[in-house]
């Protein structure tokens, strides 16, 4: 009898969990706030892009157990946009209610101190060691102007813990005018069909953008000339590291925007209606920030 009891109870919690994981699975975490009215749009847009690692130091691993994501860590994000005045920033790996995160709305916590509107669009959930939840990873955006329409859809799934999302946001500019920003995170180790799916899956997604595009994101594809996965969003797309100037362009990548010199990180733009004005990394007080470096470009609308 107790045997009978036993199995009974093991039974039950697997199915419950089972049950759960299906419920999770169905899940997608999508918010947004506008804190402000837009600024004055004086036809340029000073973007970045940066990876910032869940919130923890260059040199911290998130996925240790070991608490991370604090107030002086994310101080320093904010300091740093809120130096450089960025218009706008996409963030990929942001944590959001991650259990060793000290901040658990880490896009909210930056968005209240630089005054911008945000939205975050979750990546995939985290799990540890055992079958549990431990939060999330995400994309984010911020932004001095209004945003007015989101989206977070899938460009690749295999199940909770394994798939990656863009984020698309709108952005007004003015009263007639609007932009939309696309913020990725492709899996590190993507198998060729991976990128090959995920690219053609953001290339569809921009076929049915009505405004001038900016596609921003964490590839994890290193940078050479004549590179065939990046070159396949030609047709949507120009590369804004193939456009800036010649010293601007060999200062990015002489450095690289990942910590081991590698060029990871990259905003593409629809050239029919932008320009680039320059291009290059954040500031060395800010690179130790995370284990990528935040790759910021000014761009004019035509």
């Amino acid at each position: 009898m107790n045997k009978l009891k036993y199995f009974l109870i093991l039974f039950l919690l697997t199915s419950c969990e089972d049950f759960s994981l299906f419920q999770r699975d169905q899940e997608t975490i999508l918010f947004s706030k506008n804190i402000k009215s837009s600024s004055v749009f004086d036809e340029n847009i000073l973007i970045a892009t940066f990876n910032m690692k869940l919130g923890f130091c260059q040199n911290c691993d998130p996925f240790s157990g070991e608490l991370g994501g604090d107030h002086q860590q994310l101080d320093r994000v904010v300091d740093m946009i809120n130096q450089m005045s960025l218009d706008v920033v996409a963030f990929q790996e942001v944590g959001y209610e991650y259990d060793t995160s000290i901040i658990e709305n880490q896009i909210r916590y930056i968005a209240e101190r630089t005054q911008m509107n945000y939205t975050y669009g979750m990546g995939r959930a985290l799990q540890g060691s055992h079958l549990f939840l431990r939060g999330f990873i995400g994309n984010a955006i911020l932004s001095k102007y209004e945003i007015t329409d989101i989206d977070n859809p899938a460009i690749r799934y295999i199940d909770y813990y394994n798939q990656n999302h863009c984020l698309k946001v709108k952005l007004k500019l003015t009263e007639s005018k609007e932009i939309t920003i696309l913020n990725t995170h492709f899996e590190s180790g993507s198998t060729d069909d991976e990128k090959k799916l995920q690219i053609n899956r953001i290339k569809e997604i921009a076929q049915n953008i009505d405004t001038p595009i900016i596609f921003t994101g964490d590839l994890n594809m290193s940078y050479t000339i004549n590179n065939y996965y990046l070159e396949m969003f030609n047709s949507s797309f120009f590369n804004s590291l193939e456009k800036i100037n010649t010293n601007d362009r060999q200062n990015v990548i002489n450095t690289g925007t990942y910590i081991n010199g590698s060029v990871l990180d990259y905003i593409f733009f629809d050239e029919n209606n932008f320009s680039v004005l320059s291009g290059k990394l954040a500031p060395q007080e800010y690179r130790d920030i995370s284990d990528h470096y935040p790759y910021i470009l000014t761009l004019a609308i035509k």
